[in-house]
């Protein structure tokens, strides 16, 4: 499965697993993680015995350049960062999106448990998030094929009730990640969709997005 998705080929292959794995890992502590830990918790798992300061901080470098591994997943839209003000400096604070957390699930089915019952879902920057992408998703609806016109409201309660569905719920979720293996092997490019696009495709999000439209439309 791993070779068929884009950003597991090649010599980043490596360090991008381990990025959505410590990332996800993190979430199902309801954590979030600045850069630094996260290179030492990759350190870890790749320790060989080497200095392990010295090996997180080309691990460090390699997440933070320019055109380096945070960068990239970023652009490709499997992980985000939340930018908060500490001692007067702007720290970045790195999550998987839920394209990301799905993405993760496909390599590590172990840490479904973990996702499933992450406080984060409760946290209220996330609910913040999911607020915007509400905003962005209208915007999807009044500009497709046949637009339609939805309140604000009840989208964002029906996108709530969608985490609370989905991600909250293991049986579902795992419904979700097979769909998206699905996708895969019909020859869909994960790297080059954003996250709600992704979500929209997949067969059981197909059908949830029929339902969703004919609730709004009552």
């Amino acid at each position: 499965m791993a070779e068929r998705i884009g950003i597991f080929k090649g010599r980043s292959a490596t360090y991008n697993k381990l990025i959505l794995q410590v990332l996800t890992e993190a979430l199902s502590k309801g954590e979030c993680l600045k850069e630094w830990e996260l290179a030492k918790r990759i350190q870890k798992k790749m320790d060989k015995g080497n200095n392990w300061y010295a090996e997180a901080q080309k691990i460090y470098s390699v997440l933070i350049r320019k055109n380096g591994r945070l960068n990239e997943l970023k652009n490709k839209w499997y992980i985000k960062c939340e930018v908060k003000e500490e001692n007067g400096r702007k720290v970045r604070y790195w999550l998987p999106t839920l394209k990301g957390i799905v993405t993760a699930l496909l390599l590590n089915p172990n840490l479904i448990d973990g996702v499933v019952n992450s406080p984060i879902w409760k946290n209220k920057e996330f609910k913040e998030g999911l607020i915007n992408k509400a905003k962005k998703f209208r915007k999807t609806l009044q500009k497709g094929p046949v637009p339609i016109k939805v309140a604000a409201k009840p989208l964002k309660k029906l996108l709530f009730q969608f985490i609370n569905e989905f991600f909250r719920n293991k049986q579902r979720l795992e419904q979700l990640i097979k769909d998206t293996e699905y996708l895969i092997n019909q020859g869909f490019q994960l790297d080059l969709m954003d996250e709600i696009s992704m979500l929209q495709i997949t067969p059981t999000i197909k059908e949830m997005q029929k339902k969703l439209i004919n609730h709004l439309k009552t």
